[in-house]
């Protein structure tokens, strides 16, 4: 609860000396690790060639609140990795993550360690940068108010004050996506 977890780097290899999943530069969530994270500033971290600069979710779901996740990078999902996992994000700030700000897949399944279906949820957060913003073979859970800004254009296309989901459908419909 409310502090910095910034600059750290991940080691090359999982810590139990095996191949698979290896990463979470700040945070390392693994194996029914289900952590609170509360009022927390992961910024800066790396993982190197592997996933999950800020953190990275192994078969765990931690609940993320009131969090900043920024500046962080990887080879994917410089902001968070989800493998297996269902993580549950509320009221955080994700923004400047390479090249992904979350990224997850709900079917990698490393040395047949098991795992189940995944889903993501966020709920009232904010997700800026350019880039991916949301990536990989996951289902994402939005609840509340999400706003996602590529930081290029205000992208308010209804003109409501808000860049949020309903500009996204007005997108949607005009370039003819389903």
């Amino acid at each position: 609860t409310d502090c910095t977890i910034a600059s750290n780097t991940a080691n090359e290899t999982d810590p139990q000396g095996e191949l698979g999943p290896s990463g979470g530069g700040g945070i390392y969530c693994n194996n029914n690790s289900n952590p609170n994270i509360t009022g927390c500033s992961i910024v800066v971290n790396a993982a190197g060639v592997n996933g999950g600069g800020g953190i990275l979710c192994n078969n765990s779901s931690p609940t993320i609140t009131d969090c900043t996740i920024a500046s962080n990078t990887a080879s994917f999902g410089g902001g968070i990795w989800c493998i297996n996992s269902s993580p549950v994000h509320s009221a955080c700030n994700f923004g400047g993550n390479t090249p992904d700000n979350v990224i997850g897949d709900s079917d990698w399944n490393p040395l047949g360690r098991g795992g189940g279906p995944s889903i993501i949820t966020i709920e009232n957060c904010t997700i800026f940068g350019t880039g991916e913003h949301i990536a990989g073979n996951i289902p994402i859970l939005h609840l509340g108010e999400n706003h996602i800004h590529d930081g290029i254009d205000d992208g308010d296309l209804d003109g409501d004050g808000d860049v949020d989901v309903d500009d996204l459908n007005l997108h949607h419909a005009a370039v003819g996506i389903c």
